[in-house]
Parts: C-alpha cells; structure tokens; sequence
C-alpha cells in the first residue's frame, strides 16, 4: 500500500468537514421537522378553507424532507466499486435539488410580500423578473464547467468535487439568490415601518411586527448564503461547495417555521377579532380593503 501524501491528508480531512456540515444541515431539518409537526397538524392539515396554501406548503416542506433524506444515503453511503458509478449523478441531482427547492421557497417569499403590499402589481412584477434572473443563474450553475478535478484517495460515499469554473457559475447563481432576499427583507422591514408610521399598528412595537412579518427569518437565511457565496470564493475544490446543501436546508426550515408561525398568529388574530370592523388580515400586518382580496389572500 502506496503512503499517504499530504494531499491525501488534507482531502480526507476536508471530505470530513464536509460531510459533518452537510450532516448538521441535515440533522437540523429532521429535528425541526419533529418540533414542528404539532404546529403542521394543527394550523395546516385543519385548514380545509385554505387548499391551495396548504398544497404548496406540503409540496415544499416534503419534496424537501424526502428529497434531502434519499440524497443524504448516496452521501453517506458506502458504496460498493462496482456501484461507484452512481456517484457521477449525485452531482447534478444535488445541484438540481437545491434549485427547486430555492424555487419553490423564492415564489414562498414573493407571494408573503405581494400580499403584504396588498397585491401591489409593481411590486409583484419586481420580484417576478428578480426570481427569472436567480432561476436562470441557477439553472446555468447546474451546467458542467472546466475540468473535473481529480480525487486522490477512496473514501466512503460520493466525493463531489467542483472545478474553479463550476464554482464561480454556483457563486453567482447564490449571489442572485441573495440579492432577492435582501430585496424581500428590506421589503418587509419598509411596509412594517411604513404601517407602524402610519398608526395602523399601534398595539406592536416596530421590532415586533418585524418579527413576525418574518424579517427575522429572511435575515438568517440571508446570513447563511453569505457565508456559502464567501466559501465558494475562499474554498479550494475540496471545500468551495460544502455550504451549498446546508444553506439549502437552513433555507426550507425557516421559510416552514415562518410559514407556520403565521399561520399560528393568523389563526389567533381571528378568535380574537370576531366582534372587530371587517379587515384584511395579511399575516399580522392588517388593512383595510376589500372582502374579496381578504379571501383571495387567506388561501394562500
């Protein structure tokens, strides 16, 4: 048996912290996954008036959920040498993964603002041709590119490498990614001030109404992206992906905990105003306007 090389070394130590920090991001869904399935059944499988809200949550909370959990067993699994040759896949499935699900979470965020802005057509056509730029970003970032860089030792499961090209494509698909929520958090912070401003809320403070419009969220997800865009331009091949994954599942367990956590609110605010003047109630931020954009808004 040939000694190991430094090279041999180094790869084998950063394929360690790889797999661990795709491992945490895991591991972080799963749990919040069970935290939160009380909170799921209570305020989403009992909503029967709320169909089309309902279907795209459980599309996004589950195609997540089993999506990450299969690809989780080509990553951590030892294959066999004969089966190897699957693991020239996991690359694009990964990659392809991740650009649905920011998808499915980017139009999650687009339709929360459009509807807090009272189905502003400005704003939705805004967010529209923000979310066409990421998706194709995305879709080009999936695209092989330069050479393949080459593994120096065998180690269990599927070693995926990206070459400089690939990474600086990944990098700028993120970088779209994260320039549409910031432009959904400022969004966000803009109508809650605006609303505080103007005295429609007089019974929450500015941080909370922050809060529970989900600027918080935006903020954590915006946060993680920045260190995975740093790593792809910081990381050598062995590590410039190793936050793609993770920031992924970060990004489907707070856009759940959001959607949830409204929804939890909404049902709340409800009881409480029963005997209350007729108003629309977009999450917790609340306006005057008509009974039909009040229904069209609650289904989702």
């Amino acid at each position: 048996m040939d000694a190991l090389t430094s090279d041999d070394l180094l790869f084998a130590h950063d394929r360690r912290l790889n797999t661990s920090l795709s491992l945490a991001g895991l591991v972080v869904l799963v749990y919040d996954y069970f935290l939160t399935l009380e909170m799921e059944v209570k305020y989403t499988w009992a909503r029967g008036n709320n169909k089309r809200g309902s279907a795209w949550f459980f599309f996004l909370r589950y195609f997540a959920f089993a999506g990450n959990i299969a690809l989780a067993f080509m990553e951590f699994g030892d294959f066999k040498p004969e089966v190897r040759c699957i693991c020239k896949h996991l690359k694009s499935a990964v990659g392809l993964l991740i650009v649905v699900q920011e998808f499915v979470i980017g139009c999650t965020l687009i339709l929360r603002v459009y509807a807090m802005y009272s189905f502003n057509k400005h704003i939705l056509w805004l967010l529209v041709v923000a979310a066409a730029v990421t998706v194709g970003l995305g879709a080009w970032s999936v695209v092989p590119a330069g050479p393949t860089p080459i593994i120096p030792i065998s180690l269990p499961g599927c070693q995926i490498l990206h070459s400089t090209a690939q990474s600086i494509r990944m990098a700028a698909a993120w970088e779209a990614e994260l320039a549409c929520n910031v432009l959904i958090l400022g969004l966000t912070m803009y109508r809650a001030w605006q609303q505080t401003r103007d005295g429609l809320l007089p019974d929450g403070s500015l941080w909370t109404i922050m809060m529970r419009d989900g600027a918080m969220y935006f903020a954590v997800i915006c946060l993680v992206n920045l260190a995975n865009i740093l790593m792809f331009y910081l990381g050598d091949v062995n590590m410039n992906a190793s936050l793609a994954w993770f920031t992924a599942m970060i990004s489907v367990v707070m856009i759940t905990r959001l959607t949830l956590n409204l929804r939890a609110v909404a049902s709340v605010d409800i009881v409480s105003d029963g005997d209350a003047p007729p108003h629309t109630a977009l999450g917790t931020l609340r306006f005057a306007t008509s009974t039909a954009g009040a229904q069209e808004e609650s289904r989702w």
